[in-house]
């Protein structure tokens, strides 16, 4: 008997861990992201963020997709703009105001610094 339990405890154990979640089924019952919800399945982001088991998505309402899509971007930028809605983790309330401002990019992307004015070496009369 107790084998039993056992069994049926790690098939359940399979199961839970099979599971996965939907992400344009769930979007689907918010038609104010319907926009959003559309571009994850046409760029395949759909399939990446239904793979994962813990998941953040910051979904993007139809007026704000209504701008990005106003700007006429690829369908690859597209997707990359979407990426950034999306963190490979769980991601509360708190978590998510704690995130202030990205990190500064790394050195090789700034744009080249100016270097210093020389100093003026010119007399002018006065």
């Amino acid at each position: 008997m107790k084998l039993r339990i056992l069994i049926l405890s790690f098939l359940l154990l399979l199961s839970t861990a099979a599971y996965a979640h939907n992400i344009t089924r769930i979007l689907a019952q918010h038609p104010e992201f319907s926009t959003f919800n559309h571009y994850l399945t046409t760029t395949h982001l759909a399939d990446e963020i239904n793979r994962r088991r813990t998941i953040t998505v910051c979904a993007v309402d139809n007026a704000a997709m209504n701008d990005l899509l106003s700007k006429h971007f690829s369908l690859y930028t597209i997707k990359n703009i979407l990426s950034l809605h999306i963190f490979a983790d769980y991601f509360g309330s708190k978590k998510l105001h704690q995130i202030t401002k990205a990190p500064p990019p790394p050195p090789s992307s700034r744009p080249p610094e100016r270097p210093p004015e020389p100093p003026d070496t010119s007399t002018s009369p006065t």
